[in-house]
């Protein structure tokens, strides 16, 4: 099964080593640091394009943020104003449309009162007439 190898007699000469020239070494690795140090270049041209326009970009529109914020700060106010009226609105609705206080809103925008009511009207000194 295992054969044993014939050992070789020292008188023979061993194989000999074939060495590359270094010059093709050196190509080599001139060869992948070159295309490493294009490789790195691109990334940085790249990287540098993109943050210019993004420069560009962000430069265009903060103004126009500015001017959106300003216009939501009017809007804002706008519509506090307009729900203080609504508000205003919805209590003078329920007021004037309650079946329990008809008869008051009757009699405060009329003159008119309900029989069986007198009306009392105060006066002051100064409002009597001289007789």
């Amino acid at each position: 099964m295992h054969a044993i190898k014939p050992s070789r007699s020292p008188l023979q000469p061993l194989e000999p080593k074939r060495r590359a020239p270094r010059h093709r070494r050196q190509n080599q690795k001139r060869h992948r640091h070159r295309a490493s140090a294009v490789e790195a270049a691109t990334k940085l041209t790249a990287n540098l394009v993109l943050s210019v326009a993004f420069a560009s970009a962000l430069v265009k529109l903060l103004p126009y943020n500015q001017t959106q914020q300003k216009k939501l700060h009017e809007i804002r106010a706008e519509v506090q104003a307009v729900d203080k009226r609504v508000q205003q609105l919805q209590h003078d609705f329920g007021v004037n449309f309650d079946p329990r206080l008809v008869l008051q809103n009757i009699e405060e925008q009329t003159h008119l009162s309900v029989p069986g009511r007198n009306k009392i009207i105060f006066r002051t000194p100064d409002d009597t007439v001289a007789e």
